[in-house]
């Protein structure tokens, strides 16, 4: 994939947490969009480890290639260098405003002064902040891929609906939807025994605009897509989540955990494992559906 003194920034999540921007009249997608904007000028200025540290909740992740606490992973690094440049291309919150995502290409150069990158790539970060409070960044993965043709424009967040004020929103109830969401990925998880690859009932999962993200290959969007890159993959594929989480609204939610496949069932043949997240949303007919997908293959031991 790339050389080891590289291996940090594989997976990079773009998102900087600006404190006192929280207020009832703004746009909470745009302060998103703002939030991931400003961390890109921290990482130039105060370099890729400081930004991460002064970005990351406490509890977030990053997988690297698994989840690991991102704070200890960031502080346990004590020769950061190089570059980062990334943007925003796509962007989407909660209706409570506490939950949202973002996703999009970065490039890292050993110095700024390359002419090329290193390396590239799509990130996806998701964040959450507390009520009038700064954003953190809460999950942290991506993909490499080789270089772009054409860079898609940066993400303009829509005017901000009326209805979307919190305090005309009703609370979850946040355990129970974490149960639903977590069962729904369990069931995708264990197809059925005569399922030769992946089942219906993932593919009828995806939002009809999934972005999906597979590592080395360019970022897919459309549930048909999607279907053309896993259709033809046969074997006896596996779901394991370990966990799901959702925003107060219950609206939006992520879910992650390992994928094993063995392409040959019945033979001896070496399994392969797969580190995952998934994001969801609830459809217009409130059911949870994948509107984000990303997978990257788990380093044999």
């Amino acid at each position: 994939m790339r050389k080891q003194i590289l291996a940090a920034f594989l997976f990079m999540p773009l998102a900087f947490s600006i404190t006192g921007f929280m207020n009832l009249q703004e746009n909470p997608l745009a302060s998103l969009v703002n939030a991931e904007l400003a961390f890109s000028k921290l990482s130039e200025t105060k370099r890729i480890r400081e930004a991460f540290l002064a970005c990351l909740a406490d509890d977030g992740l990053v997988f690297r290639p698994g989840p690991v606490n991102g704070k200890k992973f960031y502080s346990e690094q004590k020769d950061l260098s190089g570059y980062l440049t990334w943007k925003p291309v796509f962007a989407d919150i909660s209706l409570a405003g506490d939950l949202g995502y973002t996703t999009g290409p970065y490039e890292y150069r050993k110095s700024k002064e390359d002419k090329g990158p290193a390396s590239q790539g799509h990130y996806i970060s998701i964040w959450r902040r507390k009520k009038d409070g700064p954003w953190r960044v809460v999950i942290d993965t991506g993909i490499a891929h080789p270089p772009l043709q054409n860079i898609p424009p940066l993400f303009v967040a829509p005017p901000k609906p009326e209805q979307t004020s919190p305090k005309s929103i009703p609370a979850a109830d946040l355990a129970n939807e974490q149960r639903i969401l977590l069962s729904r990925d369990v069931k995708l998880g264990e197809p059925p025994a005569s399922i030769d690859g992946f089942s219906p009932d993932y593919f009828s999962a995806m939002m009809p605009d999934i972005r999906f993200y597979r590592p080395n290959v360019f970022p897919m969007t459309g549930a048909i897509e999607a279907r053309k890159a896993l259709g033809s993959i046969r074997g006896l594929i596996r779901g394991k989540p370990e966990k799901a989480d959702v925003s107060e609204s219950g609206d939006l939610g992520f879910t992650y955990g390992t994928i094993s496949y063995r392409a040959e069932p019945a033979a001896a043949v070496k399994e392969q494992e797969f580190y995952y997240l998934r994001i969801w949303k609830k459809s217009a007919d409130r059911t949870w559906r994948i509107a984000l997908e990303v997978s990257n293959l788990i380093p044999a031991r």
